[in-house]
């Protein structure tokens, strides 16, 4: 029987089924026979489009990549900052911001499965040299100090930026003994002084800025952290 005549008298046997039925019994029916179908076709829909985004991605220029790690209070809006940022930086069609914030990393070592997917995801990255910046929490800064080389923030801002921005950075010994600011205080940035969130008791994480060393976007970088602190960047 040719594929089209299987359609045909399927199509023509599931009617004779569904004709009698009242439309919620016909709803039950067909989702009872077909959820698996339906549960496939919705996979494959969600499998395009991600491969469809990939691939749109690949044929644009990434402008800054950047990681928002447990922000559990929702302060750095990985859709708002590509928006905002984006229309400072005057971006064409064919360039790009890729930023995250739905990256959660338990330092008391529960959620693993996250965690692990997390640091996965964000050791890839400096791997292949595309990670640009991280904002987290200082506990999750000090973790990645070990295990990361930093960029010395301080060498990529310019002057003006260094003199406002100096309460706010921290300084730690790099990985040649050296001196070098390898993380920002956000505490005073638009995005949570900004918006009273320094006052809100609730808020008892500190947010810092730091990158990783092989970063390769400094300019943007810079832009970037004058961004986040309402700053000129000259």
């Amino acid at each position: 029987m040719a594929l089209k005549e299987k359609i045909t008298r399927w199509y023509t046997t599931e009617r004779e089924k569904l004709r009698p039925m009242s439309p919620l019994k016909r709803v039950q029916y067909i989702f009872t026979y077909y959820k698996s179908w339906m549960l496939g076709f919705l996979a494959a829909v969600v499998l395009a489009a991600l491969l469809g985004e990939a691939a749109l991605n690949r044929t644009r220029e990434t402008v800054l990549q950047g990681f928002m790690i447990n922000d559990s209070w929702m302060l750095f809006p990985a859709k708002v900052m590509e928006q905002e940022f984006g229309e400072r930086m005057q971006l064409t069609g064919k360039q790009q911001l890729l930023f995250d914030d739905a990256l959660y990393i338990d330092m008391g070592g529960n959620a693993n499965e996250y965690t692990e997917a997390s640091n996965a995801r964000v050791l890839a990255t400096v791997t292949t040299a595309e990670l640009d910046v991280i904002i987290s929490t200082e506990e999750v800064k000090q973790y990645y100090d070990g295990n990361l080389p930093m960029k010395d923030l301080a060498q990529i801002l310019p002057p003006k930026a260094q003199q406002v921005l100096a309460d706010q950075m921290i300084y730690t010994t790099d990985d040649k003994g050296e001196t070098i600011c390898t993380g920002i205080d956000m505490t005073a940035s638009k995005f949570i002084a900004g918006i009273g969130a320094d006052t809100d008791p609730a808020i008892k994480d500190v947010y810092v800025l730091f990158a990783p060393r092989n970063g390769p976007h400094e300019q943007a970088l810079a832009e970037f952290i004058c961004y986040c602190f309402d700053l000129p960047c000259e």
